[in-house]
């Protein structure tokens, strides 16, 4: 069963309204990012049942204002060694290198100039990270921003989608209708082909109708309905000190499930009061009855009709009338 998870504060350094909101949905999973302090969010999710092998880490950089080719792949594992190092060391396994390397803000122009090139920087920062925490990690392949380059993305990255551990993958919807459509809520199934599992690194029903609660009952929903290869998923986002994905104002997504002033949308009761809906039992077999006459078939003929009859139909009550 896919893991249900909530990708923790944006800006790092959760508050304990962001850990309660895993505790009242009774999640199992949690995404941070090194922007924070590990060894604090580690502590604080074990305390609302979070298994360290159940958080998955983001080596974060932000990518904005660097010059050309600057963040290279030894200078990115470098800036994210200390908390890489913390993660690992307190049990953590799974880790993303980077986030939506198809967007310009996250690199493209200037760090890499298409996706082959990025290809080779994520191999490149998967060949350091392998050897030094050798049999300790599980390195995945960013999630895609879900935009108009993703199919050359795919082609240009094809070495790096299958050498990973894992394909991290980025899904959102915003008609409640399109949670399992395959270029909204279930974008994630074009990852499905590379023998890796797939982790659903951020997904949202964003700029949606639905209200905190509803909201909350359609997520327990997409989590339910994901298949096995979807290793987790998680919501995006407890909180985010941008006002554009709170609530309230129009342009805001709102996705997140605690707002700046600590209060608490009801999200998390939504999902907690969701309960799967049960399968309908399978009909039972149509038990065979009627009359069954037959009118050409005589002599023999009818005989050997009412033989086999007898022999593949017993409960078919069998009557001759005679042609006059």
């Amino acid at each position: 069963m896919t893991l249900r998870g909530l990708h923790l504060r944006a800006d790092g350094h959760s508050r304990q309204a962001d850990y309660d909101c895993i505790r009242i949905a009774g999640l199992n999973a949690a995404k941070i990012m090194t922007n924070t302090n590990i060894a604090e969010d580690m502590n604080k999710l074990a305390q609302v049942g979070i298994a360290p092998d159940h958080v998955v880490l983001r080596l974060f950089v932000d990518m904005r204002g660097r010059s050309i080719r600057e963040a290279t792949p030894e200078r990115f594992v470098e800036w994210t060694r200390v908390e890489t190092d913390v993660f690992i060391g307190m049990g953590g396994r799974y880790v993303e290198v980077h986030n939506e390397p198809n967007l310009a803000g996250e690199g493209l122009g200037t760090q890499w100039m298409n996706a082959a090139e990025f290809n080779d920087w994520f191999l490149a920062v998967y060949n350091i990270l392998r050897p030094r925490y050798a049999g300790k990690i599980l390195i995945g392949f960013p999630g895609l921003s879900p935009q108009p380059n993703v199919p050359e993305w795919i082609t240009g990255c094809a070495d790096a989608l299958y050498t990973c551990d894992w394909i991290g993958t980025h899904s959102y919807w915003s008609r409640p209708e399109d949670w399992n459509h395959s270029q909204q809520g279930y974008y994630f199934t074009r990852f499905l082909g590379y023998g890796r599992p797939v982790m659903i690194t951020e997904f949202s029903n964003k700029f949606s109708p639905l209200l905190p609660f509803d909201k909350g009952r359609a997520y327990a929903q997409y989590w339910d309905s994901l298949p096995a290869q979807a290793l987790a998923a998680f919501a995006f986002v407890s909180s985010a000190s941008n006002p554009e994905f709170g609530w309230g104002a129009v342009g805001y997504s709102g996705e997140v499930w605690v707002h700046e002033n600590g209060m608490r949308t009801q999200i998390p009761e939504g999902i907690a009061s969701w309960t799967a809906p049960t399968p309908s039992p399978s009909p039972s077999p149509i038990e065979e009855s009627g009359l069954v006459i037959s009118i050409d078939a005589v002599g023999d003929w009818e005989n050997d009709l009412a033989n086999w009859l007898r022999l593949n139909h017993p409960n078919i009550r069998y009557e001759s009338i005679v042609k006059l």
